[in-house]
């Protein structure tokens, strides 16, 4: 069973329906449904996390780093949480020329690997981030 399908079994069904408004390519119905989630549940971390992807697939890449750390404080070992958040951390430090941001972008993408070696996605962004 992929990854995605597995978060989506153990998630909120305020998440579940954010998740499948992403992958449908509805990113401002899924961040409005998903702030509303939010509120009302701040601590539901996939929650935050969909509301990053929403956020970063809109190009707002603050509050998408806003959101997904939330994510990755509510659940720090989960990969792909980390993942993205490196992800929002470089379109921050690319736009921004930061080279602060630069390191949080390895430390993100370096926790995403430790926390699941099988991530290839972020194995790829660690390896590509390094060249």
């Amino acid at each position: 069973m992929s990854p995605l399908l597995l978060r989506a079994q153990n998630q909120s069904s305020a998440a579940s329906a954010g998740q499948k408004q992403i992958e449908s390519g509805q990113y401002s119905a899924a961040a409005t449904a998903l702030k509303g989630a939010v509120a009302a549940n701040p601590k539901d971390a996939a929650a935050q996390y969909w509301l990053g992807r929403a956020y970063y697939e809109q190009k707002n890449f603050q509050a998408s780093a806003d959101a997904l750390e939330k994510a990755t404080t509510l659940e720090p070992k989960n990969s792909h949480y980390h993942h993205w958040l490196g992800r929002a951390y470089g379109e921050l430090a690319d736009k921004q020329h930061s080279f602060s941001l630069a390191r949080k972008v390895k430390h993100e993408f370096d926790t995403a690997v430790q926390l699941d070696p099988n991530n290839l996605q972020a194995r790829r962004d660690l390896q590509q981030f390094n060249e």
